[in-house]
């Protein structure tokens, strides 16, 4: 799909961390998270398509026990995500309602991409 040139938007790259579990069924991200991820965000990076931070995500996502972060946004891919300056990012709101456009959901991924070093785009172009 990245490759068709049918989609300028990547979206939820990193939702499959709800539910994967490696082989002694623990939820983290190991190799094969690793390489799957790397592939996807070379590939958006190769097309020019840019990759989504949810912010929505937060809302139904689960914060770990000792506190360094949530479920969703994934902080393991999005440090991978990290690594590629040629990487188009945008934060997506993933509004089911107008508040969610502007709640504390947008406010708290920005500030989790900047801990990160993670560049937000401004706009989008459209037609790229």
């Amino acid at each position: 799909a990245i490759e068709s040139g049918l989609f300028n938007t990547l979206v939820h790259p990193d939702l499959f961390m709800f539910s994967y579990y490696n082989k002694e069924g623990k939820r983290e991200f190991d190799e094969a998270c690793f390489d799957v991820s790397r592939k996807l965000i070379e590939c958006c990076v190769k097309n020019n398509v840019y990759i989504e931070l949810n912010a929505n995500g937060l809302r139904n996502s689960i914060v770990y026990s000792d506190g360094t972060g949530w479920l969703y946004p994934y902080r393991d891919f999005w440090k991978l995500v990290s690594e590629y300056k040629d990487a188009k990012v945008i934060i997506g709101a993933d509004a089911h309602r107008t508040s969610a456009l502007a709640c504390e959901n947008i406010t708290l991924v920005e500030n989790f991409a900047e801990e990160l070093g993670i560049k937000i785009c401004d706009f989008m172009e459209i037609n790229h």
